[in-house]
């Protein structure tokens, strides 16, 4: 048999640790938990939105050391943009190494901070929605 218990308040939680106490009287039980992280469709915002900033900043003339050092002339991808932009802001707000990990609260806030970088250069670009074509 599978359950599941969904707890955000405190009654909802108080419920499930009633359920609980009396469900594991005479039983062998696994607990597992899931805490809140990103979503699936922030998981795909998020790689549309690493995309369309690598695109945007190289079309600005801009290249990674335009945007934090000197030395090398290095364009954008998605991938640089996640390791050099997005997980560096990521890190200092949250801690958190992975994106995986962030709940939805969370990537908004690296999404904000992000943006505001990238305002400092002329680079705007919206978090992705199904509304934006």
């Amino acid at each position: 048999m599978s359950e599941f218990w969904v707890t955000k308040d405190d009654h909802t939680r108080k419920q499930f640790l009633e359920f609980a106490q009396d469900y594991m009287k005479d039983k062998f039980v696994v607990w597992t938990w899931k805490g809140e992280t990103r979503t699936s469709k922030q998981n795909a915002a998020l790689h549309v939105y690493l995309r369309q900033v690598s695109q945007t900043l190289n079309d600005a003339g801009l290249s990674i050391n335009t945007f934090f050092k000197e030395g090398y002339q290095v364009p954008f991808n998605d991938e640089t943009v996640k390791i050099e932009i997005w997980h560096k802001t990521q890190q200092a707000l949250t801690g958190e190494e992975h994106s995986s990990k962030l709940t939805p609260k969370q990537m908004g806030e690296v999404y904000d901070r992000v943006n505001f970088a990238l305002s400092k250069h002329g680079v705007y670009v919206p978090w992705p929605s199904k509304d934006l074509k």
